[in-house]
């Protein structure tokens, strides 16, 4: 069986994580500043350090080991 594999524009993913940061309490400007370092990361060859990590920071936002709205 072959599997389909899909391609997400870097702007598109890049929006949609932005959004779901922004779902769990992060503002505007730092849920877009994650969104393009996560994005850009996978861009540059570094998937590890990329959007591979948005479950785990949900996570733990949800869990309340990480606060959204923490100024980096």
């Amino acid at each position: 069986m072959m599997v389909a594999i899909q391609t997400i524009p870097a702007v598109a993913l890049q929006e949609l994580t932005s959004r779901l940061f922004m779902k769990l309490g992060a503002p505007q400007h730092i849920a877009d500043d994650v969104a393009q370092i996560l994005v850009g990361a996978n861009l540059a060859g570094h998937d590890s350090h990329g959007v591979l990590r948005i479950p785990i920071y949900l996570q733990h936002i949800q869990e309340g080991k990480l606060d959204p709205a923490a100024e980096p």
